[in-house]
């Protein structure tokens, strides 16, 4: 009888003793580099059995061997596939002791979903279990997952016309819109631009650069700046960020690394007049900007800092919008790629960038018609502009487009969404979002052709004053 006691016991033993407690917890918007909040961002733990050891009720031993592999996106970073810098706890090379634990992190590299899509993201743990129980073979194999989701957000931001949302900001995702929450200081936010690396909002604002990111948290980026505080413009091209401040540096361009959450400015160029809130376009190292009829033009090159006048004015008034693509030569005039609106129309300019001898060529439909009261002009990732204008009329022109009368490339949309005010290209989604001056927010179907009608996705909590409409991904446990 005592035999089979202690037969039966062995026999459980052995069958439990692959069995490993292995559990997740996350922590949304830190990231490996010690950046918090960050939408791009999630630490995981794996823990080993958080009970510690126990050979009564769980049989458990130390792990090694880890190794990951992340499925159903392809722009999760992660240690396996990125290596030490998102491991910075050497995770896959450690030994992981019953009871103990070991973080490392998963970091966004831009946008791959729709908005209103929550796309499962599969994280899938492999180890070795070593066992130590003599009767035991040690060196079992074992697997353990988690699942997180990428959930991209409309992000709605106010220039707080009404106090009640000055600075503030509103997500749209797959659950609807969300509560706003203050994402600025208490002036008014003037310039919006998206960041792809750590997936912050940042708002420009008189007194500082502020931005908001993982649950409704916001920021100072400027408040250990001696130099750039507040500013009139920003861009973001990659992992640097370019302002242009407010107050006695107006005529200057400030750049900065994107390391964590505050930079260190340095001036960029020099020599712009009085540039034009919230205008500006980017082509490499490039800047544009706008000061009443005239576009300048920021850069770095051998002789050094240089921000110049692009040409002549442009007739029809003030700039309202500036882009820039690749346009095709036509009827051997060649053009730089910027292109501006105005009241009195869109405008393509002929010559090369920095000639002070350039001129503006009105841009046309593909029939010869004017373009005006040009308002936003926006661009998708493969450089095809979308043109809005005040009365409610949507052109596209694409890349390598051409410029003329009879050659235009320019086609109307067949939609229209009255008083628009801010306008974004979802590329993942295939649409875009244009929110009018009642704070109504629609989806327009993104084709060739625009074939298709504007759908209203519902009312943002801003009656009036939004500034921006700016996609940003969060990585989510739920």
């Amino acid at each position: 009888m005592k035999k089979g006691l202690l037969f039966a016991m062995v026999l459980m033993l052995v069958a439990c003793g692959v069995e490993n407690n292995i559990n997740f917890s996350t922590t949304q918007g830190n990231c490996a580099d010690g950046s918090t909040n960050a939408s791009y961002c999630m630490a995981v733990t794996i823990q080993n059995n958080n009970g510690g050891q126990n050979y009564i009720n769980s049989t458990n031993y130390p792990i090694t061997n880890l190794s990951l592999n992340v499925s159903g996106a392809s722009n999760v970073g992660y240690p396996s596939a990125q290596g030490s810098s998102y491991d910075p706890n050497n995770c896959l090379g450690s030994t992981i002791n019953p009871g103990s634990s070991c973080t490392f992190y998963l970091w966004l590299t831009g946008e791959s979903f729709g908005v209103g899509t929550h796309t499962p993201i599969t994280v899938n743990a492999n180890y070795t279990v070593n066992n130590t129980l003599p009767w035991v073979t040690s060196g079992n194999s074992a697997t353990s997952s988690l699942t997180v989701y990428e959930t991209p957000g409309l992000q709605i931001s106010s220039t707080g016309s009404s106090p009640a949302y000055n600075g503030y900001v509103q997500t749209y995702n797959n659950n609807g819109f969300n509560t706003p929450f203050k994402a600025e200081s208490e002036s008014i936010a003037n310039a919006v631009a998206n960041d792809n690396y750590y997936g912050f909002l940042y708002l420009a604002g008189n007194s500082g650069i502020y931005f908001s990111g993982n649950s409704n948290y916001a920021g100072n980026a400027t408040g250990g700046s001696s130099s750039i505080k507040g500013a009139t413009n920003l861009i973001i091209s990659g992992q640097t960020i370019y302002g242009n401040p407010n107050g006695s540096l107006s005529n200057s361009v400030y750049t900065a690394s994107m390391q964590k959450e505050s930079f260190s400015w340095t001036q960029y160029a020099t020599g712009l007049t009085n540039p034009t809130t919230n205008i500006s376009a980017i082509t490499g190292t490039r800047l544009f900007f706008a000061n009443a009829n005239n576009a300048y033009v920021c850069t770095q090159n051998a002789t050094g800092n240089n921000c110049s006048q692009e040409g002549v004015g442009i007739n029809g008034g003030n700039i309202t919008a500036l882009g820039y693509t690749t346009l095709s030569a036509s009827s051997g005039t060649v053009y730089t790629g910027i292109i501006a609106g105005n009241a009195g129309g869109l405008w393509a300019e002929s010559g090369v960038i920095g000639s002070p001898v350039n001129s503006w060529v009105s841009v046309t439909t593909g029939n010869g018609a004017a373009i005006a009261n040009v308002i936003k002009i926006v661009s998708d990732i493969n450089n095809n502009l979308y043109i809005a204008t005040a009365t409610g009329n949507f052109y596209l022109f694409p890349a390598n487009g051409n410029v003329g009368a009879q050659t235009s490339s320019l086609t109307s949309f067949p939609w229209t969404v009255q008083n628009p005010v801010a306008m974004v290209v979802d590329n993942n989604g295939g649409v875009i979002y244009i929110a009018n001056s009642s704070g109504v927010i629609y989806s327009c179907p993104n084709s060739t052709t625009g074939a298709g009608s504007c759908t209203s996705i519902g009312q943002s909590a801003y009656t009036s004053g939004i500034l921006g409409l700016n996609i940003i991904t969060q990585l989510t446990s739920g």
